[in-house]
């Protein structure tokens, strides 16, 4: 089983200039490492959010990280979002990360961010079962606001994580979404962070029914992470597409195995095909 374990993280709203670094954590071992942060324009110096900026990440041990999709909100104290994974070796040490603006002059109202650690994931080239996608939604500052993030497609082997910033002038956390465990929900006015997850995701959406009060924005991106390696799922799909749950269904007598398969006792590649998370 995967296990997530939040290392640092921080929402302030203090108009600043340039990068911010974490407190010192130290991941753990054999681990996936994913940090995200996100700022808000300040509204003071300029109209709308640059188009032409960038998030990059470094730390205080030199790794190698892998950039996932960035995206921001339009118009006057609009905001920016990035993640990044990377892997943590068999002898983490104490670090730090920190996060920049490419436009170092740039004046942000705010910032937040998180990072956390994942145990148990697959840690092969890529740990995500699919490729990710960064939603940005402007809030008008309304009150009770929602959002359902998406999976590109339903998850099917792996745990769902959903990472998520909101500009807030009101303090209150998140409404964890259904079924979700908070790993992180900070209730700081400024950017505010959440981190969610799910083992036994099925479906690809997940609604947060209240993002707090008076919301400018929310940027967020749901994540579905690979198990280690093995089989590491009972859910197989068969020639016509149809996503079958082998392990759990093992009764050789039941309408579900009798229905794909001649031999239940034994299936064999003909029937079993493009197995998931293997």
């Amino acid at each position: 089983m995967t296990t997530l374990v939040a290392r640092t993280s921080d929402s302030n709203n203090d108009d600043s200039t340039g990068d911010v670094t974490s407190a010192s954590f130290t991941p753990a071992a054999d681990s996936i490492l994913f940090a995200a942060v996100a700022f808000m324009d300040d509204g003071n110096i300029s109209d709308n959010l640059p188009e032409d900026i960038d998030l990059t990440i470094s730390d205080s041990e030199g790794l190698t990280w892998t950039a996932l999709a960035e995206n921001h909100t339009t118009g006057q104290w609009g905001g920016v979002g990035r993640v990044w994974w990377t892997q943590i070796g068999a002898s983490p040490v104490s670090m730090t990360v920190t996060f920049e603006p490419s436009i170092g002059d740039w004046n942000w109202g705010a910032g937040g961010h998180v990072v956390f650690d994942a145990t148990g994931a697959n840690t092969s080239a890529d740990p995500l079962q699919q490729v990710p996608v960064m939603e940005a939604e402007d809030k008008g500052e309304g009150n009770n606001e929602t959002h359902t993030f998406d999976h590109p497609a339903n998850v099917t082997v792996g745990t769902s994580i959903l990472i998520v910033f909101s500009q807030n002038d009101a303090f209150g956390p998140y409404t964890v979404p259904t079924n979700y465990t908070a790993l992180i929900n900070l209730t700081a006015i400024g950017v505010h962070p959440g981190v969610f997850f799910r083992d036994d995701e099925t479906g690809s959406a997940i609604a947060i029914t209240d993002l707090g009060q008076l919301i400018f924005w929310t940027i967020g991106m749901a994540i579905e992470l690979k198990p280690a390696g093995g089989l590491s799922a009972s859910l197989f799909t068969t020639g016509d597409g149809t996503a079958v749950d082998v392990i759990n269904e093992d009764d050789a007598t039941s309408p579900l195995w009798s229905s794909i398969d001649d031999d239940p006792v034994t299936p064999d590649n003909t029937d079993w095909v493009n197995a998931v998370g293997v």
